[in-house]
């Protein structure tokens, strides 16, 4: 999250984006001709009724990277975050991470400077 001093800012980001997990999996799993008014819908739809509960294959499963659960991948060494400060001014930042399946929350100030 990101909120200036004077409460004039306040945003929720995320680094993927600030979008649904819904609208992100939909945009991956689009195909070719799934402009066509309705095919998107109807064949998302078949398939989460073709799969049995507890079904689903390994390339569909969010928390697998190219069939390796995520948690066993090395940590990234930056981050980055779709965002630029709409106006200078003093800043503060919260970073939430889990690790270890812990919670974890950064603190960061940020002075923002007018453009040159």
């Amino acid at each position: 999250m990101i909120a200036r001093d004077d409460g004039a800012v306040f945003v929720h980001l995320h680094p993927a984006g600030t979008i649904s997990v819904a609208a992100q999996k939909t945009f991956q799993l689009r195909q070719p001709g799934d402009t066509i008014r309705g095919l998107l819908g109807r064949r998302l739809t078949e398939m989460h009724t073709s799969r049995e509960p507890g079904a689903g294959s390994r390339e569909q499963d969010p928390h697998l990277s190219n069939g390796v659960p995520c948690s066993l991948l090395p940590a990234p060494c930056s981050l980055s975050f779709p965002y630029a400060f709409p106006q200078p001014g003093h800043y503060r930042l919260w970073v939430q991470v889990k690790r270890d399946r812990r919670i974890l929350t950064g603190v960061f100030d940020a002075d923002v400077a007018r453009a040159p």
